[in-house]
């Protein structure tokens, strides 16, 4: 484990030797599309004030301490063998000490344009998350807007949290005040968009994230995974399964999956493969047969396929209990019930 944690998690990604099996290979011109959105405004900022008085700007010892860090810490993650956003958090602290020393410098100009832009994102944000709480928990159904059921179950039972509600509500008229106050207050323009910001964030996470979480989460499609297993499996092996899908899986099922990338041997009975869209099919159909398919429903691109062996006879069984269970399930009312047997109950070897 310290040999995964430090050698294959660090250098391992930095040379990218390691992202083969951990996954997350940096594609080409990753940074240039996630660097923008990510340091934003600062950047900009940084541009405007640089340009404007660049020679009094690099005499300065914060602006020259934070300029130096950032671009270490951003050459670093362009030459890494592997890219995630989130990589890129050591980016923020030297951009703000390098943003604040000049933030005087700014034109007034550039201020107004991003509190417009600050206010009309807040108040789309959070006129939408407050409608679509009062959706949720008085009917425990939303509109069916393309965007919303591409990414989010249309119906679900919003639970009232009064404590989460009040919070929300303190916040949505705090931010009111920050803009109709904003020109008689110290630093007005910097905290409209930070303020802005942070109520765009802060409003959906309260009232709406139960509802989030049954979307991007990964219980309840584990759990449904799960219950097609039989009480007394021997293993499960996994193949192309992700790193964070895999930690997720033992944390919510207890299910240690043994990966066909490092021991492709095993002769486990079961197999759980993670499919994405761009990814294709290495499973036999003559060797495993499939007993389940599911996804989370915020995600189009990602399947997720649970197998059963027939060259062991303990997924062979498991096999044609499934099939049983299945047809006596379709067995019409009046006909006699059949007792099926228990996988758990039968004697299996391999």
């Amino acid at each position: 484990m310290f040999v995964t944690w430090f050698w294959e998690n660090n250098v391992g990604r930095f040379f990218g030797f390691s992202t083969a099996i951990l996954g997350a290979a940096s594609e080409p011109g990753f940074w240039t599309k996630a660097f923008p959105w990510f340091v934003f405004p600062w950047w900009i900022f940084i541009a405007v004030a640089f340009f404007g008085t660049r020679a009094r700007l690099l005499r300065d010892t914060g602006m020259q301490v934070g300029l130096t860090l950032s671009l270490c810490v951003a050459f670093v993650l362009i030459i890494a063998g592997s890219a995630r956003v989130i990589y890129a958090l050591p980016l923020l602290p030297p951009l703000a000490l390098a943003a604040t020393g000049v933030l005087k410098h700014v034109p007034i100009r550039l201020w107004h344009l991003l509190g417009a832009i600050g206010i009309t994102i807040a108040l789309i944000v959070v006129l939408l998350s407050w409608y679509l709480w009062g959706a949720l928990t008085s009917g425990g159904q939303v509109p069916e807007w393309q965007w919303i059921a591409r990414n989010v179950p249309l119906a679900f039972h919003l639970p009232i949290s009064l404590p989460v509600v009040l919070l929300a509500a303190m916040l949505s008229i705090g931010w009111l005040g920050i803009v109709f106050y904003r020109r008689s207050l110290a630093q007005g323009p910097l905290l409209l968009w930070t303020g802005s910001l942070a109520i765009s964030w802060a409003v959906p996470m309260l009232l709406l994230l139960p509802w989030i979480d049954a979307a991007k989460g990964y219980r309840d499609v584990y759990e449904a995974m799960a219950r097609t297993l039989p009480l007394g499996y021997s293993c499960v092996q996994s193949e192309q399964l992700g790193e964070s899908e895999r930690g997720i899986l033992e944390y919510n099922q207890g299910i240690v999956t043994v990966r066909k990338e490092v021991a492709p041997n095993a002769n486990c009975p079961f197999m759980l493969r993670q499919v994405r869209s761009q990814q294709t099919a290495s499973v036999s159909p003559v060797e495993w047969v499939l007993l389940w398919s599911g996804t989370r429903p915020s995600c189009s691109n990602e399947r997720f396929e649970l197998y059963a062996s027939q060259s062991l006879q303990e997924g062979r069984v498991h096999t044609a209990l499934m099939k049983k269970n299945t047809v006596a399930m379709n067995i019409p009312q009046n006909q006699p019930k059949r007792e099926l047997p228990d996988l758990d109950l039968l004697p299996v070897s391999e």
